[in-house]
């Protein structure tokens, strides 16, 4: 069953144009002022961009602001950031910039003296360890190695200069000796002990 009865073509007009519907016509069908005035919001235009840059391009200059900000920061503090974030260490290995310690903090000066009795020679290795930083330092062990000629460690011992830290300026002297040194060694050396 249909759900419209059938539709009746009204006869053509007497002149041959075409049959004008006697029915009215629904309400949507032939409104021009629906169309014309359509009920949708109107649409802003954007604000013209302030100083004649856009949005795109203020944001890249502020991230390129943060990141050189950033940059001068890891440039400026290499120390206390390396102390605070030991994992940067690294990082700022790929740059040659090495984390402060004993060699940023203090001067070494060493001295040798050979000593040779009747019974047997000895070696005096004694030196100087100057603050050379701006802040207190606890001196942290020496080691002392003989070398060989060909750079092989004959003899190795650990001393402790101090026990008190040292103040900005202040020095510190120390001594050590060795009985019959080996006959291979050549020469001392003197490191920061790493504990």
């Amino acid at each position: 069953m249909p759900l419209l009865g059938p539709m009746a073509t009204p006869p053509p007009a007497a002149d041959g144009s075409p049959a004008v519907p006697t029915e009215p016509m629904p309400s949507f069908i032939g409104s021009r002022e629906r169309i014309d005035r359509p009920r949708l919001p109107a649409l802003r235009k954007p604000p013209p961009p302030r100083f004649g840059l856009s949005p795109v391009l203020l944001g890249w200059i502020a991230l390129g602001g943060f990141v050189a900000m950033l940059l001068t920061i890891f440039a400026a503090f290499p120390t206390g950031i390396m102390a605070t974030w030991p994992a940067t260490e690294r990082l700022y290995g790929l740059f040659g910039v090495t984390p402060a310690g004993p060699d940023t903090w203090f001067a070494l000066h060493i001295n040798t003296k050979t000593d040779a009795t009747d019974t047997q020679k000895s070696l005096l290795v004694s030196g100087e360890i100057t603050n050379v930083s701006a802040t207190i330092h606890s001196v942290p062990k020496l080691r002392v190695s003989l070398l060989t000629a060909d750079k092989k460690i004959a003899k190795t011992w650990d001393l402790q200069p101090t026990i008190e830290p040292l103040k900005p300026g202040q020095s510190v002297q120390f001594q050590t000796s060795v009985a019959a040194p080996p006959d291979d060694a050549t020469s001392v050396k003197v490191d920061w002990l790493d504990e």
